[in-house]
């Protein structure tokens, strides 16, 4: 049988447009702020970069489910297995950022992407993991799970 992995992460180019704000910011602060308060601002912009460029979305799909890990802070995989779906979808949604978050009803893990793979659990939870390879994940989903 086979499997689907993917990773995600911002690219290089969104990379390069942060990097080239901060130091932007970075300037400004310098020559207009006092030493010792720029240091209150310049930090946490510098640990938002890193964030950023750390931030990876990896999903796996293989015969024992779907296993998601949200990086830099989800260092455990989270594995759903095929008994706990009742039901999933590929489909087109509304873009999110990249983040790990509940809205109303969903429990999201995307970064910046048009598909998503919604995940109706039987305990009634329900999940959206974002893809950039829609059709990929359709082929795979048809291997391992009936109700797509």
């Amino acid at each position: 049988m086979q499997e689907f992995s993917e990773i995600q992460t911002y690219g290089w180019i969104f990379n390069v447009i942060s990097s080239i704000i901060i130091i932007c910011i970075f300037l400004f602060l310098w020559n207009y702020l006092e030493k010792k308060i720029y240091i209150l601002f310049i930090v946490p912009i510098f640990l938002l970069l890193g964030y950023f460029m750390a931030e990876k979305l990896e999903t796996s799909i293989d015969y024992t489910g779907i296993h998601i890990r949200m990086l830099p802070f989800q260092r455990k995989e989270k594995i759903i297995e095929w008994e706990q779906i009742e039901n999933i979808q590929v489909r087109n949604y509304i873009l999110y950022p990249g983040k790990t978050f509940t809205t109303g009803s969903f429990e999201v893990y995307t970064i910046f992407d048009e598909y998503g793979l919604y995940i109706f659990l039987k305990n009634g939870r329900k999940l959206i993991i974002g893809t950039k390879k829609p059709d990929e994940v359709r082929k795979i989903l048809k291997q391992f799970h009936s109700n797509i």
